[in-house]
């Protein structure tokens, strides 16, 4: 008969003592988990209600925290991790005013599709549903930027719920959030964390009937167009392939900048207003598109009769926010050799020749328009054209919102650059916090942030961070004094202004006084110079330069 006696942390098993482990705490429990689904760093700010599961962070070396300046910054740190590596990202943050800054950051995620768990203290459990200092409904406030939100209610649930979150997040590429009692976090845990579950990343994959339905549909065109966004990162020499077989040209959204460089000879740029004048003429004469991983359409900038056949690794973003003529679904770096094989070879010159010449058109154009003029005011199209001529084909952009993005989607000719952005929630104040988060996670790699003077102003705290990670992080201000987009659109509306105009500090100033190095332009023959010599500083760098605002082609209300 089998034997079993407690003694405490010893257990009698037939005759031998046996010691057993000595059981965590929550916090611990917690921290186990997140590292046993891989998780390496958590982002996020202090206060009252976490400071027990920040000590437990101090005591172990599997995870480590990043401190922002603000639990807003700590959210997009979050969300720029998990679209830059397709793992999921945490961050943290206290009861109360902590967790309603962290909302901006989890809707951008929650928008964009990509996994982040959000884990934030809550007052006392006596305490809740009171009227009790910094109480607040988490779960009412969290419910329309997340998938999953729950309340742990008692140590024999943590285990339980903090999985489920996990596992929804990986598995919907969504946010999920727990909320924790501050007095929850050093009671002993009842369950031990759990091994993680590696089929959860696989993705869905269509069947080849359906796949050969596509081909089918593909082989009908005469005028191809491919357009390729974030889910066709890494997918360079397949997309060309694809494309001079089908005599197809190639757009980009702006996430999907650089993931064909601009001297491929059908790579035409991006389209909607941050677009080129090759890609609008190109799409206005084609007659099939395929969207790989690209779930972004100004439905104005595109002819409703074109015939669309779309990829993408999510079924519910199949025929968003347009309807299409034929659905696949699965990772485009899956669905591609297929396509490729599948295609019917054709030259389809006097397409191709329409693509070559449309894109030397509008070469001719960007040439004249950002050719820096001496004696003339620094345009917007000038700071990219510096910026493109002194970044490394390896480097990753973070780009913030604003005109600036606009200059930069019609103006940059990217080479290999990755472009993180802050997609369908378009948030201002994102540029930076991703820089940080790139550098974090992909250290060496140079990161470049292109912001306007008003995204800075809602994060300069954060230059302190940058400071701290000592990474070659630089960032390219492009400083106007003014909301260039909302004043653009009032002025083109010729409504009266107000509130659009910017009072700016002297952000060359207040970036040395954060310890990084700074240059100030206001001349355009210095433009070139001190934008190379950031960069090639492989050190945190701030370029600040002040630019003569351009209403961009298009613009309305």
């Amino acid at each position: 008969m089998l034997e079993i006696k407690n003694t405490g942390r010893d257990f009698m098993f037939h005759g031998n003592v046996v010691t057993m482990p000595q059981r965590q705490n929550i916090s611990q429990t917690i921290l186990q988990q997140l590292s046993n689904w891989g998780v390496k760093t958590i982002y996020g700010y202090a206060g009252d209600s976490i400071l027990s599961f920040l000590a437990a962070i101090a005591e172990q070396n599997n995870i480590k925290f990043v401190s922002t300046k603000n639990e807003e910054a700590a959210a997009l740190m979050a969300s720029a991790e998990a679209k830059l590596t397709g793992n999921m990202a945490v961050c943290l943050a206290h009861a109360g005013p902590g967790c309603a800054h962290l909302i901006n950051g989890l809707a951008d995620a929650y928008l964009d599709r990509v996994p982040v768990l959000a884990i934030t203290g809550q007052v006392e459990s006596e305490f809740i549903g009171t009227d009790h200092k910094q109480y607040i409904d988490q779960q009412g406030l969290f419910k329309s930027v997340t998938s999953y939100t729950n309340l742990i209610t008692s140590p024999l649930s943590l285990v339980n719920t903090l999985n489920k979150a996990i596992k929804t997040a990986i598995s919907q590429k969504t946010v999920s959030h727990i909320s924790i009692p501050k007095d929850y976090f050093i009671l002993e845990s009842v369950e031990p964390p759990r091994p993680a579950e590696p089929y959860l990343t696989t993705a869905p994959i269509s069947s080849p009937d359906v796949i050969n339905g596509a081909i089918s549909k593909l082989n009908q065109a005469q005028r191809p167009v491919i357009i390729i966004g974030r889910g066709a990162w890494g997918q360079t020499e397949a997309v060309q392939q694809l494309s001079e077989k089908w005599g197809a040209a190639v757009v980009n959204t702006l996430a999907g900048t650089g993931v064909v460089p601009h001297q491929f000879p059908f790579a035409v740029g991006g389209f909607g207003l941050a677009g080129t004048g090759a890609a609008k003429e190109v799409l206005n004469n084609a007659d099939m598109v395929l969207r790989l991983g690209a779930t972004w359409w100004p439905e104005k900038y595109v002819h409703r009769e074109l015939r669309i056949v779309q990829v993408d690794s999510e079924p519910a973003s199949i025929g968003s926010p347009v309807p299409v003529e034929y659905g696949v679904v699965g990772q485009v770096s899956d669905i591609l050799p297929t396509l490729i094989n599948g295609i019917n070879p054709t030259m389809r010159s006097n397409w191709r020749q329409y693509i070559e010449d449309q894109k030397l058109q509008w070469q001719q154009l960007i040439n004249q328009e950002t050719a820096v003029k001496p004696g003339e005011p620094i345009t917007p199209p000038m700071v990219m054209k510096a910026i493109q001529d002194s970044i490394y084909d390896n480097a990753l952009i973070a780009l913030d919102t604003g005109n600036h993005s606009v200059w930069f989607g019609r103006d940059f000719q990217a080479s290999h650059q990755n472009v993180l952005l802050s997609g369908k929630w378009r948030t201002m104040g994102f540029g930076l916090p991703a820089a940080n988060s790139a550098a974090i996670n992909q250290p060496g790699r140079q990161v470049v942030a292109i912001v306007g003077d008003g995204c800075l102003n809602m994060q300069l705290a954060e230059l302190t961070t940058t400071a701290q990670l000592n990474q070659p992080i630089t960032i390219v201000v492009l400083k106007n004094n003014m909301l260039g987009m909302e004043k653009g659109r009032m002025h083109v509306a010729e409504m009266p202004q107000l509130g659009v105009d910017l009072y700016n500090p002297d952000f060359t100033s207040v970036a040395e006084a954060c310890g990084i190095k700074a240059w100030q332009i206001n001349d355009s023959a210095l433009l070139y110079d001190a934008v190379h010599q950031a960069m090639a500083s492989n050190k945190p760098s701030l370029v600040e330069v002040s630019v003569h605002e351009l209403i961009p082609p298009g613009l309305t209300m």
